[in-house]
């Protein structure tokens, strides 16, 4: 789910003819002292730029260096092998907090996931008016039933940005749409010996940029990777100018099956302190075994 932000370096003012430059002498080469000057701004320029790039993170610390020879898109592949197998299912309440809401809405709903055939199948069970509302992904076509509507919706891949069920995760973050391995490129950016809101752990800050040839909806995303186990810690997602847009937190990591996975997903968006949605995972099974039949749009259109 994507990273970095760095400062932006401002456009040059108007050029001056070499003569009128300080210190400079017309018909002159520049001198020794005035070369060295220049390579030292040089430098100086190179350090605050590299500051630039770990200030542009809303959460950085002070990073160490990562060992040589670590293959950052390896630390990407664990990541997601923490919260996801081939095969898997998960059960989960998910709760939604909106200035525009009176209280947190609360709703419950189970996924089935192929990631070997890029096919999702997720149904929510309650609130009972929202209840068999379902979601079909089908690489790449995606379906959405709403019951009382009692007709099969297809949705766009331009549209899998949007929130699902009026929360703060995307259609994406649930259906897994776009990949944030095979869609973009990463990069180490050091380790975080005291990621936020995690004591006693350490992490790899991985830099994600999308492709040339990605559809995705994040200019970029920072991810906070514990270096033992490989389990995501903390994702800040940019917009393509680098802008901060929401903050996703893992907490209780639980051993699962030989997984260290987060049962609870928090997402945030700074600033904004009324908003935010909360996802506690009530069950999961890795290399599960459930029937192709799941992936129907005859299943979709079931009442169950």
């Amino acid at each position: 789910m994507s990273p970095y932000g760095c400062g932006r370096v401002g456009r040059e003012g108007p050029r001056l003819d070499r003569s009128s430059r300080r210190g400079a002498v017309p018909g002159r080469a520049p001198q020794a002292g005035t070369a060295r000057r220049s390579r030292a701004r040089v430098r100086i320029s190179l350090l605050l730029i590299g500051s630039f790039a770990v200030a542009g993170l809303a959460w950085a610390g002070d990073l160490e260096p990562a060992p040589e020879g670590l293959d950052a898109r390896g630390l990407a592949v664990r990541s997601e092998e923490s919260l996801r197998s081939d095969r898997m299912f998960l059960e989960a309440k998910m709760t939604v907090r909106a200035s525009r809401l009176s209280r947190p809405r609360v709703l419950r709903f189970r996924s089935f996931a192929d990631r070997t055939r890029r096919r999702t199948f997720i149904r929510i069970f309650e609130p009972p008016k929202q209840a068999g509302t379902s979601f079909l992904l089908l690489y790449p076509n995606l379906w959405m039933r709403v019951p009382r509507d009692e007709r099969i919706t297809r949705i766009p891949g331009a549209r899998v940005s949007q929130p699902w069920m009026e929360s703060d995760f995307s259609i994406d973050d649930l259906v897994g749409y776009t990949s944030e391995v095979d869609d973009y490129q990463h990069r180490i950016l050091g380790i975080d010996p005291s990621p936020p809101g995690v004591g006693g752990l350490r992490a790899y800050v991985i830099e994600y940029r999308p492709r040339r040839t990605a559809d995705t909806a994040w200019g970029r995303i920072v991810a906070w990777v514990e270096t033992e186990r490989g389990t995501p810690l903390r994702q800040e997602f940019y917009e393509a100018k680098d802008g901060l847009v929401r903050v996703l937190h893992y907490e209780d990591i639980r051993n699962v099956d030989g997984r260290f996975f987060p049962h609870v997903w928090i997402l945030e968006h700074p600033g904004q302190k009324s908003r935010g949605t909360r996802v506690d995972v009530e069950k999961v099974r890795f290399d599960a075994d459930f029937e192709d039949s799941v992936f129907t749009t005859t299943n979709l259109k079931s009442a169950h």
